[in-house]
Protein backbone atom coordinates (compact mmCIF):
# COMPACT_ATOMS: atom_id res chain seq x y z
CA UNK A 1 0.00 0.00 0.00
CA UNK A 2 3.05 2.17 1.11
CA UNK A 3 4.49 1.84 -2.53
CA UNK A 4 1.50 2.54 -4.10
CA UNK A 5 0.92 5.68 -2.53
CA UNK A 6 4.49 6.81 -3.40
CA UNK A 7 3.72 6.28 -6.96
CA UNK A 8 0.88 7.81 -6.77
CA UNK A 9 2.36 10.85 -4.98
CA UNK A 10 5.27 10.74 -7.54
CA UNK A 11 3.01 11.36 -10.37
CA UNK A 12 0.56 13.63 -9.19
CA UNK A 13 2.33 16.31 -6.83
CA UNK A 14 5.27 18.28 -8.25
CA UNK A 15 7.47 17.66 -6.08
CA UNK A 16 10.30 20.43 -6.94
CA UNK A 17 7.63 22.92 -6.40
CA UNK A 18 6.25 21.17 -3.28
CA UNK A 19 9.56 21.08 -1.84
CA UNK A 20 10.57 24.74 -2.43
CA UNK A 21 7.12 26.39 -1.08
CA UNK A 22 7.74 24.16 2.42
CA UNK A 23 11.29 25.50 2.07
CA UNK A 24 10.42 29.23 1.79
CA UNK A 25 7.24 28.75 4.34
CA UNK A 26 4.93 29.29 1.66
CA UNK A 27 2.26 26.51 3.05
CA UNK A 28 2.44 23.41 5.24
CA UNK A 29 4.68 25.66 8.31
CA UNK A 30 2.01 25.30 10.66
CA UNK A 31 0.82 21.48 12.05
CA UNK A 32 -2.64 22.47 12.50
CA UNK A 33 -3.92 23.11 9.22
CA UNK A 34 -4.43 20.67 6.63
CA UNK A 35 -1.74 20.26 4.17
CA UNK A 36 -1.60 21.77 0.64
CA UNK A 37 0.05 20.01 -2.05
CA UNK A 38 0.89 21.37 -5.31
CA UNK A 39 -0.32 19.38 -8.41
CA UNK A 40 1.74 18.72 -11.46
CA UNK A 41 0.42 20.97 -14.20
CA UNK A 42 1.39 20.62 -18.07
CA UNK A 43 3.52 23.35 -19.26
CA UNK A 44 1.58 24.32 -22.40
CA UNK A 45 1.34 28.20 -21.88
CA UNK A 46 -1.95 27.56 -20.34
CA UNK A 47 -1.23 26.31 -16.98
CA UNK A 48 -3.27 28.93 -14.71
CA UNK A 49 -6.30 27.22 -16.46
CA UNK A 50 -4.90 23.66 -15.92
CA UNK A 51 -4.25 24.76 -12.54
CA UNK A 52 -7.68 25.75 -11.87
CA UNK A 53 -9.11 23.14 -13.58
CA UNK A 54 -7.67 20.26 -11.42
CA UNK A 55 -8.52 22.02 -8.46
CA UNK A 56 -12.08 23.20 -9.46
CA UNK A 57 -12.33 19.42 -11.26
CA UNK A 58 -9.47 17.41 -10.72
CA UNK A 59 -8.51 17.23 -14.04
CA UNK A 60 -6.53 19.43 -16.43
CA UNK A 61 -7.96 22.01 -18.83
CA UNK A 62 -7.34 20.55 -22.08
CA UNK A 63 -10.66 21.51 -24.04
CA UNK A 64 -9.63 24.99 -22.82
CA UNK A 65 -12.83 25.86 -20.24
CA UNK A 66 -10.95 27.71 -17.97
CA UNK A 67 -9.35 29.66 -20.93
CA UNK A 68 -12.56 30.34 -21.97
CA UNK A 69 -14.39 31.26 -18.28
CA UNK A 70 -11.41 34.05 -18.69
CA UNK A 71 -11.92 34.61 -22.28
CA UNK A 72 -15.72 35.47 -21.09
CA UNK A 73 -15.01 37.34 -18.59
CA UNK A 74 -12.96 39.53 -20.34
CA UNK A 75 -15.40 39.82 -23.23
CA UNK A 76 -18.76 40.36 -21.53
CA UNK A 77 -19.74 44.35 -21.52
CA UNK A 78 -20.80 44.43 -18.03
CA UNK A 79 -18.11 42.16 -16.60
CA UNK A 80 -15.59 43.39 -18.86
CA UNK A 81 -15.84 46.86 -17.62
CA UNK A 82 -15.50 45.79 -13.86
CA UNK A 83 -12.52 44.39 -14.54
CA UNK A 84 -11.12 47.00 -17.29
CA UNK A 85 -11.92 49.31 -14.34
CA UNK A 86 -10.40 47.28 -11.55
CA UNK A 87 -7.17 46.73 -13.54
CA UNK A 88 -6.79 50.18 -14.93
CA UNK A 89 -7.18 51.80 -11.34
CA UNK A 90 -3.92 48.99 -10.36
CA UNK A 91 -2.22 50.12 -13.65
CA UNK A 92 -2.40 53.88 -12.73
CA UNK A 93 -1.23 53.41 -8.96
CA UNK A 94 1.37 51.24 -10.13
CA UNK A 95 3.17 51.95 -13.06
CA UNK A 96 2.09 56.12 -13.16
CA UNK A 97 0.21 55.05 -16.69
CA UNK A 98 -2.52 57.61 -16.94
CA UNK A 99 -3.00 58.14 -20.77
CA UNK A 100 -6.91 56.15 -21.92
CA UNK A 101 -5.13 55.54 -25.07
CA UNK A 102 -2.35 53.48 -23.44
CA UNK A 103 -3.99 51.83 -20.94
CA UNK A 104 -6.89 50.81 -23.61
CA UNK A 105 -4.18 49.50 -26.17
CA UNK A 106 -2.42 47.12 -22.42
CA UNK A 107 -6.12 45.96 -21.93
CA UNK A 108 -6.33 44.67 -25.57
CA UNK A 109 -3.15 42.87 -25.02
CA UNK A 110 -4.42 41.34 -22.37
CA UNK A 111 -7.63 40.39 -23.94
CA UNK A 112 -6.25 38.34 -26.97
CA UNK A 113 -3.59 36.53 -24.92
CA UNK A 114 -6.44 35.08 -23.32
CA UNK A 115 -8.39 34.57 -26.50
CA UNK A 116 -6.12 34.32 -29.45
CA UNK A 117 -3.99 31.93 -28.38
CA UNK A 118 -4.04 28.94 -25.15
CA UNK A 119 -0.17 29.29 -25.34
CA UNK A 120 -0.24 33.10 -24.03
CA UNK A 121 1.46 33.94 -20.51
CA UNK A 122 -1.55 34.80 -18.41
CA UNK A 123 -1.12 37.37 -15.49
CA UNK A 124 -2.74 38.26 -12.49
CA UNK A 125 -5.37 40.25 -14.08
CA UNK A 126 -6.35 36.85 -15.89
CA UNK A 127 -6.69 35.56 -12.21
CA UNK A 128 -8.78 37.96 -11.52
CA UNK A 129 -11.41 37.56 -14.38
CA UNK A 130 -11.12 33.30 -13.41
CA UNK A 131 -12.33 34.48 -9.90
CA UNK A 132 -15.19 36.51 -11.38
CA UNK A 133 -15.99 33.92 -13.85
CA UNK A 134 -16.61 31.05 -11.85
CA UNK A 135 -17.48 33.27 -9.15
CA UNK A 136 -15.41 31.93 -6.05
CA UNK A 137 -12.43 33.05 -4.88
CA UNK A 138 -8.87 32.07 -5.35
CA UNK A 139 -5.84 32.59 -3.68
CA UNK A 140 -2.79 32.09 -4.99
CA UNK A 141 0.57 31.18 -3.34
CA UNK A 142 3.38 32.60 -4.58
CA UNK A 143 6.92 30.89 -3.56
CA UNK A 144 8.96 34.60 -3.95
CA UNK A 145 5.97 36.38 -1.55
CA UNK A 146 8.71 37.52 0.90
CA UNK A 147 11.87 37.85 -1.25
CA UNK A 148 11.36 41.06 -3.19
CA UNK A 149 12.36 39.18 -6.42
CA UNK A 150 9.41 40.63 -8.48
CA UNK A 151 8.06 44.01 -9.04
CA UNK A 152 4.82 45.13 -7.70
CA UNK A 153 2.87 44.88 -11.26
CA UNK A 154 4.56 41.27 -11.44
CA UNK A 155 3.15 39.28 -8.08
CA UNK A 156 0.68 36.71 -8.40
CA UNK A 157 0.41 36.01 -5.10
CA UNK A 158 -2.94 37.51 -3.26
CA UNK A 159 -6.56 36.51 -2.33
CA UNK A 160 -8.65 37.12 -5.93
CA UNK A 161 -12.68 37.78 -4.73
CA UNK A 162 -15.29 37.70 -7.30
CA UNK A 163 -16.38 41.35 -6.31
CA UNK A 164 -18.79 41.79 -9.48
CA UNK A 165 -21.31 39.00 -8.36
CA UNK A 166 -23.59 38.98 -5.27
CA UNK A 167 -22.25 36.74 -2.31
CA UNK A 168 -25.43 34.75 -2.11
CA UNK A 169 -24.71 33.59 -5.84
CA UNK A 170 -20.74 32.49 -5.33
CA UNK A 171 -19.12 29.69 -4.07
CA UNK A 172 -17.70 30.18 -0.62
CA UNK A 173 -14.61 27.22 -0.90
CA UNK A 174 -11.76 29.02 -2.56
CA UNK A 175 -9.49 27.30 -5.44
CA UNK A 176 -6.00 27.10 -4.08
CA UNK A 177 -3.19 27.78 -6.77
CA UNK A 178 0.66 27.59 -6.51
CA UNK A 179 2.92 29.81 -8.49
CA UNK A 180 6.79 29.41 -8.88
CA UNK A 181 8.70 30.21 -11.93
CA UNK A 182 6.37 31.09 -14.05
CA UNK A 183 3.99 28.53 -13.37
CA UNK A 184 1.16 27.98 -11.89
CA UNK A 185 0.65 24.74 -10.36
Amino acid sequence: QTTKWAMLEEAVIDQHRHKLFEEKLVTNWGGEATALYPLQTIGDGNCLPHAAALCACGVQDRNCDMRNVIANALLDDRLAQFVYECWSQKERAVSGIGDREELDKMWADIVSRCVASKEQYLEDIHVFALSQGLRRPVIVFDHMHNEGAYNADERMQGLYLPYFHRREICCRDPLTLGYCGDHFV
